[in-house]
């Protein structure tokens, strides 16, 4: 059973919570009332991650704030506001639509008064901010059935896009709907976020590539012990990092060249 060897939690300011001016255009928004433009508002959220020792990368909402500014003129009120994320980017047209959809919040509660601009149309005048749910830390070292109600598997830590410091990528977006049947009106693109954090990064892309001897060959098991490399008298773990030989201590011969040895399978 595979077991977490990483957890972490890093945050995600989008749209208007990240520009400081909760008018500007994000990927957030309530659709306008007839005439108006959308309602941007903005989410500054807390991801938690949680990787296998077999390389599932799991999501889930770690607490934060969605908020819209006074005075934004919207169609109709109380909207439901639901996040998605995934490792590659995507666009969506309804939350229907949304890879590893899950709920946030309801935007927009609180006094309303018509807006004398339409009919169907609301200023929200007490809105200072929504929160959003949370989970709890998942345990390194404990099995990856405690990831439960809440997590989402998103792929596998060699599938992640990454840059040349290591830093990965993933995509997010918050499409809203309202009780009315009103949905966003326009298809909204993923937001990129850049997670670079130190507690995170490069540790999710590191492995140990040997393990213990079984009938005199060497198998893989990602964990420390397998000791292979023979250093001041004594041996050490050899560890890997994906996709980067210089960065990487254990290779193997496959016959005509050196290559990195893989984080499972035979050597």
């Amino acid at each position: 059973m595979a077991t977490i060897r990483l957890a972490g939690t890093f945050r995600v300011a989008t749209g208007n919570m990240a520009s400081g001016h909760l008018g500007d255009p994000s990927c957030c928004y309530v659709p306008g009332s007839p005439g108006f433009q959308p309602a941007y508002f903005g989410i500054d959220a807390y991801i938690r991650i949680a990787v296998t020792d077999e390389n599932n990368v799991y999501l889930a909402l770690a607490g934060g704030t969605a908020a819209g500014g006074s005075d934004n003129l919207f169609k109709a009120n109380d909207w439901y506001v639901y996040f998605g994320f995934g490792i590659h980017a995507f666009s969506v047209s309804t939350h229907a639509a949304l890879p590893n959809r899950q709920y946030v919040c309801e935007i927009g509660k609180g006094v309303y008064r018509p807006a004398s601009a339409g009919v169907g149309a609301y200023v929200s005048t007490n809105d200072g901010g929504e929160s959003i749910p949370s989970v709890a830390a998942p345990t390194v070292g404990a099995d990856a059935s405690t990831l439960g109600s809440g997590w989402t598997y998103v792929g596998k830590v060699e599938d992640l896009e990454r840059d040349a410091n290591n830093a990965f990528y993933l995509y997010i977006a918050y499409p809203v709907n309202n009780d009315g049947g009103d949905t966003n009106t326009r298809t909204i693109d993923s937001y990129q976020i850049r997670v670079d954090d130190p507690s995170i990064v490069p540790e999710i892309f590191e492995y140990y590539p040997w393990g213990r001897v079984i009938n005199g060959e060497f198998w893989s098991h990602n964990r420390t012990g397998g000791s292979l490399k023979r250093y001041n008298s004594s041996w050490q773990d050899v560890k890997n990092t994906y996709n980067n030989a210089s960065n990487s201590k254990g290779f193997r011969y496959d016959g005509s060249d050196w290559a990195i040895s893989p984080i499972t399978g035979r050597e």
